[in-house]
């Protein structure tokens, strides 16, 4: 597999914030989806900003296909597509307009391909993106992080306004994406759409990595543990993060099979609850 983003001990803080990055590590080889899961505030944006250059890091390594990243070089921009949470273009244009915009910006733009995944998605080419919904601008946006040689995305809230249709054509396109031996980074507050496309997963909280897990491994291993608070009698070594709520203890253990009461994952969610809302 080739290794396509390798991030190592990276750290970022402000001046005028408390807020830490903080020894961030993780990696996306090619074939592989990262669901990157967390809370408002958690430091998933900033990662992501930091990562694609929006944002200085104070230390640490970031390696796009295996170079380093520094001052002089941003090559590796041609072959990543990014996503944010909305379509950052002039709202007068078109998306005629944007493709020959685009043709100056990468060597290596496919027109072709952005008009047939503009067409995949029913999008009208003369029309100025002001007249955009917020679901429309977002596939515009997926459009153009496809139309060059993209061999991993990255996507910060890409399905945001998007009805459930335009979820799933959306999710068929990136799993067709990742059927050719790229990666994906994604972030969602919708959990069906880490859920369907993520491989492995990286759960954020207050700027840290609290837990970075294969998903098949989390829903086959881990276990929750949901006892009255005078019954739990579990090791702390196999707690990831525990939730008090009025007199019961739910805890997410990394080995169910250690824990005869621990019951399997439904799902991410059952897992993010406890992470996110949890006292470890």
């Amino acid at each position: 597999m080739t290794q396509l983003l390798e991030v190592s001990n990276l750290n970022k803080s402000y001046t005028k914030s408390d807020f830490n990055l903080s020894d961030i590590s993780l990696s996306i080889a090619s074939g592989e989806v990262l669901g990157l899961i967390g809370k408002n505030g958690s430091g998933k944006s900033t990662l992501i900003n930091t990562l694609v250059g929006n944002r200085f890091k104070d230390s640490g390594d970031i390696k796009f296909f295996g170079q380093s990243v520094t001052a002089r070089n941003n090559q590796y921009k041609e072959h990543i597509g990014v996503v944010f949470d909305d379509l950052r273009v002039p709202n007068k244009l078109t998306l005629t307009d944007i493709d020959k915009v685009f043709t100056n910006i990468y060597t290596t733009w496919d027109s072709n391909k952005f008009k047939s995944t503009l067409k995949d998605f029913d999008l009208p080419t003369s029309n100025a993106i002001k007249s955009f919904s917020r679901g429309m601008r977002m596939k515009a946006a997926i459009a153009i992080a496809l139309a060059h040689d993209s061999q991993l995305l990255i996507l910060d809230e890409a399905t945001a306004g998007m009805d459930v249709s335009g979820r799933e054509e959306v999710m068929e396109i990136l799993q067709d994406y990742v059927a050719k031996d790229y990666g994906i980074m994604i972030s969602s507050h919708i959990s069906e759409d880490i859920e369907t496309l993520a491989t492995k997963l990286v759960f954020m909280r207050d700027g840290k990595i609290v837990l970075h897990v294969d998903k098949s491994h989390l829903l086959s291993h881990y276990g929750i543990v949901n006892v009255p608070l005078a019954e739990f009698n579990v090791s702390n070594d196999y707690i990831i993060a525990s939730r008090k709520r009025n007199d019961r203890i739910e805890a997410l253990i990394h080995d169910r099979n250690l824990v005869p009461e621990a019951e399997p994952l439904k799902s991410i969610d059952d897992a993010t609850k406890i992470i996110m809302r949890g006292d470890k």
